[in-house]
């Protein structure tokens, strides 16, 4: 028999477990059996906790752990150790919830390579070349660039009397996923709903390789016909996103310095203010060809076909003059603290937009061991962080400034009524004394005849 010595912590084996008759409890969250330690052959009063490995005798008050339990937290103290200095730091910091990653888009049909080759043959020489003409493209940029044309009976789409200029949409890698055809003929010769057409399925960018490959800042804008605009007058790199929502940071991770072409109506300005902001937090150059370049027109194409667009001097990002600083672990280590803190404070509280793109400019510094930027980033986002901190407002329940308390009557107040012996508050204004002068008022009335009658 066990005897306890001490109230130290005891440690009970699966053998010695297992001869007190142990059974099943709490729905098998605990383990009753009769206490090693005391003697108790009547009642089961020791009770183990089957997630924790801690046992509890209520009769002797003996406790302690199960040697499983012991040597799982033993294994655990020596993963610790050995990962007291992880490479990367955020293992032992919050984490943010991140989205969803965007799913990868699958081709809307499997014969399109072989539909595209059909109607780039087709182009020379039909409808679709003299359309490209009217509009100032030459047949030679469309021709490298994939563009195709597709007849009446051609076309898998919503059909159209003088066919459609077709525009493979492809990814990054050059895979088509859909293809995206514009009606030929003037915008008042062709009603709206026929104009775009694009079949059924997830979309892609027209120019998408332009991600990939080439020199200098990519340009971005809306429609194919804007892609083909920018390349005529000179521009290496353009792609079209089609649409103002197309945008996949995931696609762009190879580009360094964008140029963002999008349309001047009100859509596509705040497009490219969103695309802009999350291009600077992910360490990335952004430039903007301003609705000043289009003259007076809407987009880059329209611009193209009148002969008002003016592209200018294509920017090349600027050289980072400040010489690399050198990498030091600790002060790396508390700059990546610091930002992860103050990003995860700010996406408690409102969280917004810049959270995770931050989060990635953080963890892009840290991998690549650039002090300079973890430095930047560092106060980026205390400087974002501060700013949702102060714009938010106090949570309910918080710690508020009292305030004094209202009094019924209050001392400085003259609509009251005193009391006109010793100025007192008093009830009402039909009392002129108070009880305390009233009381005094009494005791002078007894006091005073003896006090006469002793010869005061």
């Amino acid at each position: 028999m066990m005897a306890v010595t001490g109230t130290g912590i005891l440690t009970l084996s699966e053998h010695e477990l297992n001869a007190c008759k142990p059974i099943q409890g709490e729905g098998g969250r605990a383990i009753r059996a009769f206490c090693p330690f005391h003697g108790s052959d009547k009642q089961r009063s020791l009770r183990v906790d089957v997630s924790t490995g801690r046992f509890y005798c209520f009769a002797c008050g003996a406790w302690g752990y199960t040697e499983e339990a012991r040597r799982r937290w033993r294994d655990s103290r020596q993963q610790e150790r050995r990962g007291a200095q992880p490479t990367r730091p955020r293992q032992a910091l919050r984490s943010i919830p991140r989205p969803k990653p965007q799913k990868e888009p699958e081709p809307a049909r499997p014969d399109l390579p072989d539909l595209m080759q059909r109607f780039q043959a087709a182009l020379p020489g039909s409808l679709g070349e003299e359309y490209l003409r009217r509009r100032g493209i030459p047949l030679e940029v469309a021709e490298r660039h994939g563009v195709g044309y597709a007849a009446a009976d051609t076309w898998p789409g919503r059909r159209w009397k003088w066919g459609r200029v077709v525009f493979p949409l492809t990814d990054p890698g050059g895979r088509i996923i859909n293809v995206y055809g514009r009606a030929v003929g003037a915008n008042d010769k062709v009603p709206k709903q026929h104009r775009h057409d694009l079949l059924s399925g997830d979309k892609a960018y027209f120019g998408g390789a332009a991600l990939c490959d080439g020199e200098g800042p990519l340009f971005v804008c809306e429609g194919p016909f804007d892609a083909l605009a920018l390349m005529a007058a000179g521009v290496k790199r353009a792609t079209a996103i089609i649409g103002v929502k197309g945008w996949r940071w995931a696609w762009a991770k190879d580009v360094q310095a964008i140029v963002l072409a999008l349309d001047g109506d009100q859509a596509g300005q705040a497009a490219w203010q969103e695309i802009a902001r999350g291009a600077r937090l992910r360490g990335k150059q952004v430039y903007v060809l301003p609705p000043e370049a289009y003259g007076g027109h809407k987009d880059a194409a329209a611009a193209w076909a009148a002969g008002a667009l003016k592209v200018g001097d294509i920017p090349k990002p600027a050289a980072d003059p400040v010489q690399a600083e050198r990498w030091d672990e600790a002060e790396a280590y508390r700059l990546f603290k610091e930002a992860l803190d103050a990003t995860a404070k700010a996406y408690e509280i409102a969280q917004p937009a810049w959270c995770h793109p931050l989060f990635d400019a953080i963890e892009k510094a840290w991998d690549a061991k650039d002090m300079g930027a973890l430095r930047a980033t560092t106060q980026r986002a205390v400087t974002l962080a501060r700013e949702v901190i102060d714009r938010s407002p106090p949570k309910k329940g918080a710690e508020q400034p009292k305030k004094p308390a209202k009094r019924r009557y209050g001392t400085d107040r003259k609509d009251v009524p005193r009391c006109h012996g010793c100025g007192a508050e008093v009830q009402h204004w039909t009392v002129t004394r108070c009880q305390h002068c009233r009381n005094k008022d009494r005791e002078d009335a007894t006091r005073g005849p003896r006090m006469a009658q002793d010869g005061f």
